[in-house]
């Protein structure tokens, strides 16, 4: 029907303008938790690093715990 096809777009204009009555006023910034943020990027990489640097480091133990268990086994047999 051609009045359908016609009014469909007021449908998407009707909810732009909602959306943009919904928009936020003002968006307030905590200068403290800015500055944090801004300024922690180096620690939260080395953080980054030693987590990754421990993970390793227990795989690795349990890799070998897990070969002593197989040679054990090995010998058994």
């Amino acid at each position: 029907d051609n009045a359908t096809l016609l009014t469909s777009g007021n449908k998407a204009y009707a909810k732009k303008r909602k959306a943009r009555r919904e928009q936020v006023e003002e968006v307030a910034f905590d200068p403290k938790a800015r500055r944090t943020f801004l300024t922690g990027f180096h620690k939260r990489k080395v953080e980054r690093r030693e987590r990754a640097m421990a993970q390793l480091k227990e795989r690795e133990r349990e890799d070998r715990l897990e070969m002593r268990r197989e040679k054990r086994e090995q010998q058994q047999e």
